[in-house]
């Protein structure tokens, strides 16, 4: 049976949510600086298109079109710390308001729906990154978008919707390769559907795959990128799926019996797309850290939020009438916690703070330095004129480094014959004179 224009079109709801998810991310959201890898996105754009883009294909494709988004936009906004942030906020306002119809239709119901975009709207691990200038929100966009047009296909008949799902499945994934494990559930659930897809569907994923080759092949073959991704231990586990529920285990508990539920009740093409959408990038970022390939960290899984946020709609509006309202309310206050907690925490690496105080104390002649071209980016966002050396030079050298640097640092410093004349710590960063021995 094809779906109606009643399982879609439900504005003042998704509204609703959306307001939630604004008001979640403006607030504070100009407080922190921007840290390493933001300040990084934001430094690239100022250069060339031409470079520009062989960056983005040749190092960045997981997040290539984060890249070709942003440049533009900070042309038109500036290169401010909200304006960059900016869009990170719009992308992850609008999954959660995506959400609710995608929300009705796999859960059946107007409440559920709702439920389902609150729940995302009030996740401290949503908000956390929708005050970023990264990927992850638009991540989470595309994983709920695509899932939304493939439900519009999957209920529509004709070409239109299988043809967009198609451009929009193979575009996913250059927001982060893990959406093509939510792409892989759809696959199972339309295997499931009754009646199956037929040619419209199958032309559909030759178009995702095409679109998705040169994606493919840079997840297979770069490593680089994948280095700085911690083991998967038990502490590990436990941090990122508490993260992943908004930083509330009572969240976990109540969307792991969720999921338990949707197995049990929902319409098997429903349960196998929603337990698909929750377990596939879960399992598959496991086994990549059982093996050489360390993949499990919350930011790579947010795409499995909205279905964390489905499953646990899903057993909260299962109570009979008002019940169900409440319970929803009253998760969504207590998820609350956290983000207030959020807003209130200290940065973890303070760039802003710490060039702020090397120009009020760098003399005239004295040089700056830091380690790596990548920090000479970042710390030029903040500073009033950037880093010119990479080493300890003439009388007088600044040096600017991330604190886990500092062994490092104060050894070349040392063996170069000069003496630390000025220590100051920032979260993050270290700051360091080196005066030439007299």
């Amino acid at each position: 049976m094809r779906s109606g224009r009643r399982f879609w079109v439900r504005p003042f709801d998704s509204l609703a949510v959306a307001t939630v998810s604004v008001l979640a991310g403006v607030i504070a959201l100009g407080k922190k600086p921007l840290w390493m890898d933001e300040a990084i996105d934001v430094q690239w754009t100022y250069l060339a298109w031409s470079e520009y883009l062989s960056i983005v294909f040749r190092s960045e494709m997981g997040q290539a079109l984060w890249l070709l988004l942003l440049k533009p936009w900070l042309s038109i906004a500036g290169h401010g710390e909200v304006s960059a942030r900016v869009p990170a906020v719009l992308f992850a306002v609008a999954a959660c308001a995506l959400l609710v119809p995608v929300g009705r239709r796999l859960l059946g119901g107007r409440l559920p729906g709702v439920a389902a975009g609150l729940l995302m709207a009030c996740s401290a691990f949503v908000v956390a990154w929708e005050q970023q200038a990264r990927t992850y929100t638009l991540t989470l966009f595309a994983s709920v978008a695509v899932t939304y047009v493939f439900l519009r296909a999957l209920h529509s008949s004709g070409w239109r919707w299988w043809l967009i799902y198609g451009l929009v499945g193979g575009l996913s994934v250059y927001t982060h390769f893990f959406v093509g494990l939510v792409l892989l559930a759809h696959a199972a659930a339309a295997l499931t559907f009754k009646p199956r897809p037929g040619r419209p569907a199958i032309y559909a994923g030759a178009i995702v795959v095409l679109l998705a080759l040169p994606a493919t092949a840079f997840a297979m073959t770069t490593q680089t990128q994948r280095g700085w991704i911690p083991p998967l231990t038990g502490d590990v586990l436990k941090d990122t799926v508490h993260s992943l529920a908004g930083g509330r285990w009572a969240i976990a508990a109540v969307a792991l019996a969720g999921a338990g539920l949707v197995a049990m009740r929902a319409d098997r093409w429903k349960a196998v797309l929603v337990i698909g959408w929750l377990g596939l990038p879960l399992a598959t970022a496991t086994a990549l850290s059982l093996g050489d390939h360390a993949a499990f960290i919350g930011r790579y899984l947010i795409s499995v939020v909205p279905a964390v946020s489905l499953c646990a709609a899903y057993l909260l509006t299962r109570a009979p009438a008002w019940w169900g309202a409440a319970l929803v309310l009253a998760a969504c206050l207590w998820s609350l916690g956290p983000v207030a907690a959020l807003y209130r925490s200290q940065t973890f690496e303070d760039w802003r703070a710490a060039a702020a105080y090397v120009d009020t104390r760098r003399a005239d002649g004295e040089h700056l330095a830091v380690t790596t071209d990548f920090l000479a980016l970042v710390t030029g966002y903040y500073l009033r004129s950037d880093p010119d050396s990479r080493a300890v030079r003439g009388d007088v050298t600044w040096f600017m480094a991330a604190a886990v640097e500092r062994r490092a640092v104060e050894h070349q410093i040392r063996g170069r014959g000069y003496i630390i004349a000025q220590r100051k710590a920032f979260p993050g960063v270290l700051v360091l004179k080196a005066v030439r021995r007299t």
